[in-house]
């Protein structure tokens, strides 16, 4: 978010001094939906403005017709911070009563990430995007599910030997190594034979 806010600066600038407002950062266009997004780590300023004003020269040059709406696309890519549309021409206002919990708040107090991504889920259909994101996200909690087993842990304390060896060294001990597993593999298939 922060190299996005910073290649906006730099396009906004570019265009007031007259140069030409294309990206040259690989991941500008696809960050494009971040514009409608509010810095959660604002000021204590009374209003809250816009940090980063709309350029509509920027998105002329954008090609992809399958875009997600703004409003879906910033939760579904995983920006917990995020908050509903605002009017930001008016004060805030404290005094309305009990306020809704915010999703930060509602995490922290036992909600489960996965159940409060399934509410919002059923609520309305997909995108490709958005699947492709979930999908995205399941592979990588699956990841990290797996436990190190005695050959992990093994072969990391062998990795870190290695790494304190001379080049040289490694690569002698590694085919070493190799050739002693490849051996012990071998009678192995032998003895099943």
């Amino acid at each position: 978010k922060g190299q996005f806010r910073r290649e906006q600066k730099r396009l906004t600038e570019a265009i007031k001094s007259g140069g030409s407002p294309k990206s040259t950062w690989f991941g500008y266009e696809p960050l494009l939906f971040l514009l409608s997004v509010i810095d959660a780590r604002g000021g204590s300023s009374a209003y809250i403005e816009n940090k980063v004003p709309e350029s509509p020269s920027l998105h002329s040059e954008t090609n992809d017709n399958t875009e997600v709406p703004e409003e879906d696309s910033a939760y579904f890519l995983g920006d917990e911070t995020t908050m509903p549309p605002y009017d930001y021409s008016t004060p805030c206002d404290t005094s309305r009563g009990p306020r809704k919990r915010s999703l930060t708040e509602m995490l922290s107090s036992s909600y489960n990430m996965k159940d409060v991504r399934r509410r919002f889920a059923e609520k309305k259909p997909m995108t490709k995007l958005e699947r492709a994101v979930n999908v995205l996200r399941d592979l990588a909690e699956i990841g990290v599910e797996e436990k190190e087993d005695q050959y992990d842990k093994y072969g990391s304390y062998i990795a870190s030997q290695l790494r304190e060896l001379p080049l040289r060294n490694f690569i002698s001990l590694q085919a070493q190594i190799n050739n002693l597993i490849t051996t012990e593999r071998l009678s192995c298939i032998e003895n099943h034979v």
